[in-house]
């Protein structure tokens, strides 16, 4: 967006854009660095009106840009800060549904832990008895 050229009525296309400052852009990571001071060394001495509303015209400088990107970036109603209050809305959900997946967890636990108690008792007697009868066999008295 900062390279793209601004439209302002009566600005010289030659200063339409930062390229033309002597300003450029790795293209990357939106690094800018001057490369060219003899070009923004000659827009100032002979454009500094046109460099002036470049920047600060009020319909289409940069600066107007720029702050209408960011307004509709993270403003109030930005897309960013829908997008923030929508992944909270997510969040909030899967914790609802962790705590829901808990609650049935422990309830499944307590149901076969309460199970395997009952169902254990009669196999306990029934190794007792396996035990007393295997004696009295061993012994001869069965």
């Amino acid at each position: 967006m900062s390279f793209s050229p601004v439209a302002i009525f009566g600005l010289s296309a030659t200063l339409s854009q930062f390229a033309n400052l002597g300003i450029q852009s790795n293209g990357h990571d939106n690094t800018i660095k001057l490369s060219d001071s003899g070009a923004l060394d000659g827009a100032l001495a002979n454009h500094l009106g046109d460099i002036k509303s470049f920047f600060s015209d009020s319909t289409g400088g940069l600066a107007v840009k720029l702050d209408k990107f960011l307004t509709n970036t993270v403003g109030d109603s930005g897309t960013l800060t829908a997008h923030q209050t929508s992944l909270t809305k997510q969040s909030d959900s899967i914790d609802i549904q962790i705590a829901n997946q808990e609650k049935i967890i422990t309830a499944d636990s307590a149901f076969w832990t309460k199970n395997f108690r009952r169902w254990n008792w009669p196999q306990s007697k029934m190794n007792q008895q396996l035990a007393a009868l295997t004696q009295q066999i061993s012994n001869g008295t069965l």
